[in-house]
């Protein structure tokens, strides 16, 4: 081996110690309306309340700490409902998608640099591109960037860079499984879709798109916006102390809009990481980390099996030659879409210097006489 291509090789088997990528899909918060039974829509306002309730957590329960269980537990709180003369609930945001995966935002490896380069464009001519695009827009007309009030989605209207003459409209029972979906792709519609998405993310094009969804709610019915992190603070002698705070936004119609974070939206679109597990027939699609976090479980399940964004971006030369000797997508190695997937989200993904120097002491020079 020349001591020019000993050199490249050595270059890519660290993590340069500047890497970052910016996201590509760039959702906006998701307001939250009242579809009326006129016809008309209203904002969901937060409203504030006082309760009563009772002192029973596990810790004052076993007395490890000095609350007295029997003192009532006055609490502030924020809270949404739906209001009268209502019949649906209408949950609205803006999505952009861009071909950010293209390249890395920062890199001090030009060596590296080139290499991911490289390996998006062979990731977008095999079809990469448009295997994640299709999963991607399965959780947009599935909702489930509408959490907690999923349980009546009704459907999901889209409309592509302010085309309002022209909205893509999809019920809920139509694209259940993901045969269904698939069969919704082939449509003209569909098909239209799923190439502007996959020509954004391959970065030839920008796609913005408007995404509404309905949920058949009852009047006065509670619904559900983000929930904010309450602060740990004392409250003054004469107000209770509020202990659940609602994500809303000031807009011309309300002073308080509720509404979903960005970045619960963006959870959401990205939870399609069902590549995390060999083991069973039932695994379930997790939001695409790096280390495969499952938040609400709060473990990681890719990082001790070496299969987690790190450990793969370590051995990017030979992903890179295993994406360009792929015939197609169906070539392509489920730990390949993974490490696209994170591209797709963005980070910052660099490895510090000082990991490197425990990574060289560790495992002694490398020997190739070739």
């Amino acid at each position: 081996m020349s001591k020019a291509k000993k050199e490249v090789n050595a270059e890519l088997k660290n993590i340069p110690t500047v890497l970052a990528y910016s996201k590509s899909l760039e959702s906006t918060p998701a307001l939250m309306f009242a579809s009326l039974n006129n016809e008309k829509e209203v904002p969901i306002e937060l409203q504030e309340t006082i309760i009563k309730g009772a002192i029973s957590d596990y810790a004052s329960a076993t007395g490890q700490n000095e609350k007295n269980t029997e003192a009532a537990n006055i609490q502030s709180l924020d809270y949404a409902i739906m209001p009268q003369n209502s019949k649906a609930l209408k949950i609205s945001f803006g999505l952009k998608v861009i071909g950010n995966s293209m390249s890395p935002f920062l890199c001090n490896n030009i060596t590296y640099e080139n290499t991911l380069k490289k390996l998006a464009k062979s990731y977008a001519e095999k079809g990469g591109y448009s295997y994640l695009a299709s999963k991607y827009l399965h959780q947009i007309f599935l909702a489930k960037w509408g959490w907690r009030n999923l349980d009546s989605f009704a459907k999901v209207t889209v409309t592509l860079n302010g085309d309002k003459k022209n909205p893509l409209v999809c019920n809920s029972h139509e694209i259940e499984s993901p045969a269904a979906f698939q069969d919704f792709l082939k449509t003209s519609d569909g098909k239209n879709l799923l190439d502007k998405f996959t020509s954004a993310l391959a970065g030839k094009s920008v796609l913005r798109l408007k995404i509404d969804g309905e949920f058949v709610k009852n009047e006065l019915e509670e619904v559900w916006p983000s929930q904010e992190f309450a602060e740990k603070e004392m409250s003054s002698s004469d107000k209770p102390k509020k202990t659940k705070y609602l994500y809303s936004i000031p807009t011309e119609d309300s002073p308080r809009h509720a509404a979903l974070h960005s970045q619960k939206v963006g959870n959401a679109l990205r939870t399609i990481d069902d590549w995390w597990s060999s083991e069973s027939e039932d695994v379930y699609p997790i939001a695409v980390e790096p280390l495969g976090y499952i938040s609400s479980q709060q473990r990681t399940v890719r990082s001790d099996s070496k299969n987690d964004l790190y450990s793969q971006l370590k051995q990017l030369e030979k992903l890179q030659a295993e994406v360009e000797n792929a015939k197609g997508v169906l070539d392509i190695g489920s730990h390949i879409h993974h490490v696209m997937s994170c591209l797709i989200r963005g980070g910052v993904f660099g490895m510090k210097e000082d990991d490197k120097k425990d990574k060289n002491k560790d495992k002694g020079d490398d020997n190739d006489n070739g």
